[in-house]
């Protein structure tokens, strides 16, 4: 399935737990909702968050660079401050 937005799609298929790693360090883990940042046909992906933070823009592709500059910068103080509060759009 193409992407419309990927740059570099890759996919790997997980066998087990990597050797060394005791199945007591190996979490379930509950799929509770996809990704908002998962692109989909028929809707623009949005912004990734840590995008924003000062000081990242120097490593972002132009595109990118110039949606950063629409929606503005912020701290990375104010990005962790929305992780901890539990922002689901972070």
């Amino acid at each position: 399935m193409p992407l419309r937005e990927a740059e570099s799609p890759s996919s790997r298929k997980i066998r087990g737990p990597p050797a060394g790693a005791p199945h007591r360090y190996i979490h379930r883990m509950q799929k509770v909702k996809p990704s908002r940042y998962v692109p989909r046909e028929g809707t623009e992906t949005p912004l990734c968050e840590w995008k924003r933070i000062e000081g990242i823009e120097d490593t972002l592709r132009p595109a990118k660079r110039a949606a950063v500059e629409k929606a503005g910068k912020i701290t990375e103080e104010q990005w962790i401050g929305r992780i901890v509060a539990g922002d689901d759009n972070v």
